[in-house]
């Protein structure tokens, strides 16, 4: 994978769980997909969020997630 330029803007209590979206529009699709197969949770409170790659110009969007644990203590 390219590295990042520009990342999604996180809270300190949020990962990337996936990223290489062309656009919101998919990454909102694979995001229901994944509720739907019991990958990931609503209580997760999952997002998508939009970096650009590192030749400046191309924006993908990836999927971000909340760490649930750790979000009582943030």
């Amino acid at each position: 994978m390219r590295p990042l330029i520009t990342g999604p803007k996180l809270a300190t209590d949020e990962y990337i769980y996936s990223r290489g979206k062309a656009s919101r529009d998919a990454a909102e699709e694979r995001i229901e997909s994944l509720i739907c197969e019991g990958e990931i949770s609503p209580a997760e409170k999952p997002r998508a969020a939009r970096y650009t790659l590192a030749d400046g110009v191309t924006a993908r969007w990836a999927i971000v997630l909340t760490d649930t644990a750790l979000s009582p203590y943030v």
